[in-house]
């Protein structure tokens, strides 16, 4: 460890008090930044969550965190409000849970070149930066110019890096990360059959089935993704709002809806009144053997859709050219969609586990899977079940695990917990190769 730094944690943990919480600590600090860097959460994608305090002389002078792409860096927000505070940064030690920048990218200059002007002596650095063309350069380019930087381990390490899967998955394996999320009852429909609605008995309304524990954790799953992903088919039956409400109602994240767009029948669903055009996409997918029929419909639905000024984009397939959905994710990323937040209908649902399994395309990373006490086929019920609590054999209702060998071939793990009367399955895809 580098002589200030050492010094000043070395100070701090002897004069440590756990009954004033002015007293700082390492494991402290790293709390205090893995806490600012969160207020950034739903903002920053493509970049990550970062969070930075400056210390000096023991106290706390500044603090920062990174809010949204385009906008200063947690550090040099750090630096900003020491600053403006009445403060001067000679002498102090800056403390970051992510290395600190040494680029120049599109929109802002590297954070390193502030730290050195800023006549910073120390950084504490919680983990390196993921992306392997640029890790450990900040800390290098520091270095060299005098400047003492410590690198955290162990669980603190750990405790800054987890702030980030999203960001060190897509930067490590150049692919967006696709999470699927559904809800389903013990005996495994996505469904319940529509009930009248007391408003007007010539149409449906379509139940929740989790519950509003289960709601929330959606709405602050739909929040951390950058991108939320829908069929046509879900469009059309369940005209979601595809928004943060339950958690944060300021927050719209991008909505992506995906279809043959032929068999829509108007477009006055929700998310055109609620989202901005600019944050609506619509992911068309062309079949060169529709009927005539339906490539009449299809050509006055995506003029409709060019007139309503939502974002197209327009893939054609047939027979010779079969419809390549990993090839669609590989384009997204490429325009900087680095995660997506998956709600599937059954077919939808269906083509990623064909892609994901049948074809080896390690296309989906993680699934989160809500069951809630019901059963949809009344028939099924027996004095045995009708008040049966799901258990971890209820995740093994869904394509493609139809057994624990199957869980086991192609998940690298698996969990569940009880969210409200529900239970939530999370499991993670192993990479397959």
């Amino acid at each position: 460890m580098n002589t200030i730094i050492q010094k000043f944690l070395s100070e701090s943990q002897n004069a440590h008090n756990p009954h004033d919480p002015t007293s700082i600590t390492l494991e402290s600090i790293i709390s205090k930044i893995c806490e600012l860097a969160h207020n950034g959460m739903g903002f920053t994608l493509p970049n990550p969550l970062v969070g930075a305090l400056l210390v000096k002389d023991h106290k706390i002078i500044g603090r920062g965190f990174h809010r949204q792409r385009g906008m200063p860096h947690a550090e040099v927000e750090a630096i900003q409000d020491a600053l403006n505070s009445g403060h001067t940064t000679d002498g102090a030690i800056l403390f970051c849970t992510l290395e600190p920048c040494c680029h120049t990218s599109k929109l802002t200059p590297p954070c390193t070149k502030l730290i050195i002007d800023s006549q910073i002596s120390g950084v504490v650095v919680g983990t390196l930066d993921p992306n392997p063309l640029v890790s450990g350069k900040g800390i290098s380019f520091l270095k060299s110019q005098g400047i003492d930087v410590y690198v955290c381990e162990g669980a603190l390490e750990e405790q800054c890096r987890q702030l980030n899967p999203l960001f060190n998955f897509h930067i490590v394996e150049r692919f967006p990360y696709i999470c699927l999320k559904w809800a389903q009852t013990l005996d495994g429909q996505l469904s319940l059959p529509p009930t009248p609605n007391e408003k007007n008995q010539n149409s449906s309304t379509r139940q929740y089935l989790s519950s509003e524990a289960s709601l929330i954790d959606v709405h602050r799953d739909r929040k951390y993704f950058q991108n939320i992903f829908i069929s046509g088919q879900t469009l059309r039956n369940d005209n979601p709002r595809l928004d943060c409400r339950f958690f944060d109602p300021r927050y719209t994240p991008n909505k992506f809806v995906f279809t043959e767009l032929f068999n829509f029948e108007n477009f006055q669903y929700e998310v055109f009144s609620n989202t901005p055009p600019e944050k609506l996409f619509f992911i068309v997918v062309e079949n060169k053997n529709l009927s005539d029929s339906n490539k009449k419909k299809f050509d006055k639905n995506l003029l409709k859709l060019k007139e309503l000024n939502v974002q197209i984009r327009h893939y054609v397939h047939s027979e010779t050219k079969p419809f390549d959905l990993y090839g669609v994710f590989q384009d997204l990323y490429e325009e900087n969609f680095v995660s997506f937040y998956v709600e599937p209908g059954e077919r939808l649902r269906k083509l990623f586990f064909e892609k994901h399994v049948i074809q080896n395309q390690p296309i989906v990373k993680h699934c989160k899977i809500y069951v809630a006490p019901i059963w949809a086929d009344q028939n099924a019920l027996t004095s045995s079940t009708q008040n049966k609590i799901p258990n971890e054999g209820d995740v093994l209702r869904f394509s493609p695990f139809d057994s624990v060998d199957s869980i086991q071939r192609f998940c690298e793990s698996w969990s569940y917990k009880s969210i409200g009367p529900d239970i939530l399955y999370n499991v993670a895809f192993k990479k397959i190769t």
